[in-house]
């Protein structure tokens, strides 16, 4: 399994402070830092009534886009989903299910998922799962 360093590096860095590097006025690199993000009202996605993700970053690297986001998923239908780019979820809180050809894998509280570019996955919870995800996407794109 090949992992994409920058991918694993942003990452744990966002997981970290919640934010990335943005321009000052100086042109100079500086930290943004979004005070309180998991507090944040995480808004339902297309399609479903049980599975919700809201963008919390995003870099400004047109040609390695990462977004950082919150995703909770409550009981209800499966939600499908096939990834066109990488993405890594730390779940913060539950536990869930997610599917692919392997097989169903259980993850809770401090597992880490790594779901490559093209994986198809089918999630569900018998109660309720929050993960913070990172995925080499342009913010909005999930």
């Amino acid at each position: 399994m090949t992992h994409r360093p920058y991918v694993l590096a942003a990452c744990a860095l966002a997981f970290t402070i919640s934010g990335v590097a943005s321009a000052a006025e100086n042109g100079k690199p500086t930290i943004e830092v979004h005070k309180q993000a998991r507090e944040a009202t995480i808004g339902p996605m297309e399609g479903s009534d049980n599975a919700f993700l809201e963008d919390v970053v995003s870099s400004d690297d047109p040609d390695a886009p990462v977004t950082c986001a919150f995703f909770r998923l409550e009981q209800g239908e499966p939600l499908n989903y096939t990834y066109d780019y990488d993405e890594i979820k730390i779940v913060l809180e539950g536990h869930m299910t997610i599917a692919d050809a392997d097989g169903e894998h259980e993850v809770s509280a401090g597992d880490v998922v790594y779901l490559p570019n093209g994986v198809e996955t089918t999630f569900t919870t018998d109660e309720s799962a929050l993960a913070f995800t990172c995925g080499q996407r342009e913010g909005g794109g999930a």
